[in-house]
Parts: C-alpha cells; structure tokens; sequence
C-alpha cells in the first residue's frame, strides 16, 4: 500500500508497482485501460462475481489514479484518497452528480487539493477527518480535504487508522508495526501512547474497532490472519484468513459478522457464536471474483465502500482503473456520525410539575433508533440532573423530553446532553431557555364581620400555587381601607402558605367599610379581594346601654334609653326593675360574659350625645336590682343603628335597628 518496507522482512512490489503504474499514466489511463471485456454481468454484479444472497453491490465510482483509504465529507460525499505516505489528495466521488458509462451509474469526482492524507482515513465524532500518515497523524476538514494544524502524535506507517468509540481517539498503526493512540485535535492536553505491541514490527493494514469499542481487529498481512485484540492492548486471537486482509468491516444487523477485503480480490466472513470475539470463528467466503482489495469504510447508510485496483463495470467490461464499489446492506459505521441537537425552549409555571420536549436532534446513520441513545437533562437550577426520554421514529428526527417542577419563577438555562450508547464519544450538548412564569395567587377575604373603630384583625388569606416551594419573604400586600387610607399589610404564615395577611387602622367614624387587599409576589403575581366590616364604639365616655335579649334579633326596632326602658325590654329572665333606664356605666367596655351594673335613673350619667351612628350595646336576659343598684349579665353585645332625637334626660328615649351582633 504504501512506499516503505515498514521494517518487514518482506517488499509489498504488487501495491507499489500499481500506485507507481497509477500515477505515472493518470493522464490517459482511461485511454489505456480498457481490457477485452468478459462475458456481460447482471447489473449488481459490477465488484464481484459473487456475493452472498441478501446484499447488493455497485459500481459507485472510478479513477485513473491509485485509491487507497475511504472516509466520508461533511455532505455525505465518498471520499477515496490515493495511499501515499503523506500529500495524498482526496477524490470527491459526489452524492448527486452522476453520468452513466458501460451500463453503470458512476457519481462523478472531484479532486479536494490541497491534502495531507496517507492511506489510512477515519472519521471522527468531531466532525474532521483524520489520516495515518508518515508525518503522524494529520487532521483534515472534511468538507475540502485541507489539513487543519501540523501533524501530531508518533509516525505512522499511513495504513490502518480508527477511532476509538469509547475515547474518541484516533488509534492508528504506527510505523514499527505497533498501534499507538493520540487524541483528537481538540483534546487539551493531548494524551498519547501505545494502544498494543501485539503485532510490533510485523506488517499491518486495515484495523477497525468493534460497534462497542471492545475489541481492535487488525489486518496482519505478514502472517495473514485477522487479530483481535482487546482494549487493553492483550491479544485475544488469531484468526487464519489464508491471504492477505487488508480493510475490516462489521454487520451491524442480524447475524451480526465481520468482513475483510483482502488483497486477492476476495472478501472473507467471519461468524463468532454469539457474537463472542473471543470464540473461535467460522471462516467463509463473502464475495469472490473481484480484484485487489484495499480499504473499507461503512457509511452512515449502513453500506459498506470499499476500493479495488480494477473496475468491472455493468456489462461486463474490465478496466485497470481503480474503482470505489458500494455493498449493502446492513453494515455498521465504525464511527457513528455526529449527532446534531437545537435546544428546545421550555415554558412553565413554578411549583407546577411538567413534562416538556427539551432538545431535538438528528443522527445522519439512517438507520438509527432512539434506543441508541441517551441523554442528560441540567434543569439550571442546582436541583440533580436527571435523564431525559428520547422517541422517534427509525432515522429521527428524535426528541428528549424530560419531566421537572421548578420551585421560583425566572429564566433557567436548561442544559442537555445526548450521548450516543455505542459510542460514547459521540455527544452533543445544546441548551435551551425556560421561562418558569410566577404561580397564581388565590386570595379569599378574611376581615372581621364587625370592629370597633380601631380595627386590628387579618383581612385576607391566600395561597401560592407553587406550594409547597412558597417563601413568605416573597410576598408583600396593601391595605386599602375604604376611607381613603392605604397602609402596608403584614404577610404572616408557613413558607408554602397558606398565608395571612394582617393591618391595624382607627377609622375617624362608625360606618360599613370595604377592606381591599392586594397582595404581590415578587415574581409578578397579584391577587386582589375585598370584604366589609362595620365598624362601631360604645357609648360615649366609657359603659354602655342596655337591651332586652328577646328584643335583641337583628333587624328589631329597640329602645335602648328611657323612662319606659323596663316596658319596652323583653328580658327571658324576667321582668326588667322599673328604676332602670337603660344605661349601665360599669364595665367601660363590655365583653361578652361579664356583668354589667347600673345606678337607678340617670343617676349614672349617660353620654351627652351625639350618640355613634353604629353603636354597641348589651343585651342581658335577666336585670335584678339589690339596694340602688341593678346588675345584669352581657350575654351579647349587639350594634344598633341609633335614630335622631337622644337626649340623656330619660324623656328623650334613645332609639335605634339593631344591625349586626358582635358577640
């Protein structure tokens, strides 16, 4: 393949004298070359003679020039380059140009100038291409061929190269017949070393790893056989191919196998049981008739392209140029091609849990399914990574979707990571924005039916739907009091609610009052109610009158001061002391329960007036009078509109409605 004897005992003349012929005669080697033709083939039968049943094969592309090495361009373009030791170019065998000859398809080339390819060329999980070459390993743009850096890493012996599916290094033959390894052109620091020293200083060509990265299978042309090697650089066997192999490529789909190109224009299969590499293999032929193999790639398509030193074309005819010839199906790509991924943004409400698509992402392997993969989801707010669900149909467009609850509203930078199963090193990380709106608030009234002037009670309560994640410290309120005064309310309750809201206010006058309550989160929610209260006070001066409790329901007309007070009172207990008008002074401010005392007349002054508009009184069941004194027990207190016409002369009778009780 290449022009050195490597340190072997033995000169590869076949290989040099074909590139030496190739590219002495480029020029008019289509001229030249034709052959008499043999006898005319079926279309499909332009590589090989025979291929076993349940695959197909094609004559993709020729060139009058030596090819060697196969990889793909970043548009899916087969790439072949011309096995030199360094300086190769790339020929560009085009997707979608085409033009027939001989009865065959042929895609159109191109060639990518300037190179810097060897033989050997890999694709990588990066998106570069790489070569072994003389100088070390060279790092190529994939969509035209010019090397990208200096060449890095041991010289190699520009055949066989690799990249590790766990690693995403690039493991390559190196010029002692060793296999080493170097990191790819991004890696920083860039590690190397030797992979194996199981076949130093024989002569090796192709070398392919397994879809897992398990096991390194290598084309040992000096003692002609196909070696397994394990990851850590042991040798697990030998398997005897009985010629030359020279590129490796693996069946991915059912019955799982490998398959060498070899040099004597054959290609061999490999059948481990179950496919256990460390089993001994059934060796078979998987295609005969052809000409001098050299190189494999399989595409993303799951075809296998491989290069030959002839080309048979559809009618049979031969020619000495070098052709690229395409076999399907079913192949696995050594590397799988990168995954593309666009973030998908994610709105949400906090505290309510969601399920949303995150991420979406293609994979150019048409065969791909979304159990391949797996991903990783960084919801960008310090809670744990979690994995991501991925679905779609075979070939994608897949999509992740995860499930989360965001505890505060805001703007999270959602972060995920797709990993390709068999082959780790094939990632891609994308991120997206979630936009998490505040929860809603739902506020109920809370005021107190009835107050007194100076009102201090709550006058709302309420929830946050992102409970249980709530703070108290993100809430404020107002207090609207309904007599043109607006003061700050005080947010009380456990983080996550439910939660009070609270004010203290001392209206001017008696009177209904509507209490508005706005309360604030401070990630912009809002919730307003509103509620009544009747706010009153007792009588002037301290102490208060005196109704009968069977007169007491609200709505009755009452008399609650007068010379009559004993006629006009019905009390349950009995009837009222003549001598009571009405007025008990003690206690000054009556509470349910208690018991209030009375002088006889006025003699325990009544206010003056004007009496509040709304006004509380006692309401007692029972007066008794013991020397000047009468007494009674509170058993309510009740409000009592008072009507116009008081006087604290015990002629000029207080009257009023009884309106709301208070106790």
């Amino acid at each position: 393949m290449v022009l050195t004897t490597f340190n072997t005992r033995r000169r590869f003349g076949a290989r040099f004298k074909a590139l030496a012929v190739a590219l002495a005669t480029a020029g008019t080697a289509m001229a030249a070359a034709i052959m008499s033709p043999t006898v005319a083939l079926a279309t499909g039968s332009e590589g090989f003679t025979f291929l076993q049943p349940g695959f197909t094969q094609t004559l993709w592309g020729t060139s009058g020039s030596f090819l060697g090495g196969v990889a793909f361009a970043t548009n899916g373009d087969v790439l072949a380059d011309h096995c030199l030791t360094s300086g190769s170019a790339l020929t560009d065998y085009s997707q979608t140009s085409t033009a027939t000859l001989n009865g065959s398809l042929l895609h159109n080339h191109s060639e990518l100038t300037p190179s810097n390819a060897g033989c050997g060329l890999a694709n990588n999980p990066d998106g570069t291409l790489y070569s072994n070459t003389s100088l070390g390993v060279t790092n190529l743009d994939a969509a035209t061929g010019a090397q990208i850096g200096a060449p890095f890493g041991t010289a190699g012996n520009s055949l066989g190269i690799a990249t590790d599916p766990v690693t995403g290094n690039l493991v390559y033959v190196r010029s002692g017949g060793n296999i080493g390894f170097v990191g790819p052109a991004a890696q920083f620091p860039r590690l190397s070393g030797i992979f194996s020293t199981v076949t130093n200083t024989n002569f090796i060509d192709g070398i392919a790893f397994d879809p897992k990265g398990d096991f390194l299978f290598v084309s040992d042309r000096t003692d002609t056989t196909l070696t397994i090697i394990r990851r850590d650089g042991t040798l697990v066997q030998k398997v005897s191919v009985g010629h030359e192999p020279d590129g490796i490529a693996f069946h991915g789909a059912a019955p799982q196998f490998v398959v060498t190109n070899d040099t004597s224009g054959d290609m061999t299969r490999f059948d481990f049981p179950g496919n256990d590499f460390t089993m001994p293999a059934t060796v078979s032929s998987f295609a005969t008739g052809g000409f001098r193999g050299d190189l494999t790639q399989v595409g993303a398509d799951g075809c296998l392209y491989l290069t030959q030193d002839h080309t048979r074309y559809a009618n049979g005819t031969v020619t000495t140029e070098n052709s690229v010839v395409q076999i399907c199906g079913g192949f696995a790509p050594p590397v799988e091609q990168a995954i593309t991924a666009t973030g998908t943004p994610v709105v949400a409400t906090e505290g309510a849990g969601f399920t949303a698509a995150v991420a979406s992402f293609t994979d150019p392997t048409s065969t791909s399914v979304a159990s391949e993969y797996t991903a990783t989801i960084d919801w960008g707010d310090a809670t744990p990574v979690t994995a991501g669900v991925i679905s779609g149909a075979t070939g994608g467009p897949f999509t992740v979707s995860g499930s989360h609850t965001y505890a505060e509203e805001g703007t999270y930078t959602v972060t995920v990571t797709i990993t390709d199963s068999d082959t780790p090193a094939n990632t891609a990380t994308v991120t997206s924005t979630a936009k998490v709106a505040d929860a809603a608030l739902t506020a109920s009234p809370a005021c107190a039916a009835t107050s007194l002037r100076a009102y201090s009670a709550p006058t709302a309560t309420f929830t946050d739907a992102a409970s249980p994640f709530g703070t108290l410290s993100d809430f404020s309120a107002s207090i609207d009091w309904g007599d043109a005064t607006v003061t700050a309310g005080t947010v009380s309750g456990p983080n996550g609610g439910p939660y009070t809201v609270s004010g203290s206010h001392t209206y001017a006058t008696t009177g209904t009052f509507t209490i508005t309550t706005t309360i604030k989160d401070v990630g912009g929610a809002k919730a307003v109610t509103s509620c009544t209260t009747l706010g009153f006070s007792f009588a002037p001066g301290g102490g208060a009158f005196v109704i009968g409790d069977q007169n007491s329901a609200v709505g009755t007309s009452v008399t609650f001061w007068g010379a009559q007070w004993a006629k006009d009172n019905s009390l349950s207990g009995g009837a009222a002391p003549r001598a009571f008008k009405g007025f008990a002074k003690s206690p000054t401010t009556p509470t349910c329960g208690a018991t209030f005392t009375a002088a006889p007349g006025n003699s325990s002054p009544p206010p003056a007036g004007p009496l509040p508009t709304f006004m509380a009184v006692i309401v007692t069941s029972k007066a008794t009078k013991s020397g000047s004194t009468t007494s009674g027990t509170i058993v309510h207190i009740v409000i009592v509109k008072t009507n116009p016409g008081y006087s604290n002369d015990p002629g000029h009778a207080g009257t009023g409605t009884v309106v709301a009780v208070v106790c």
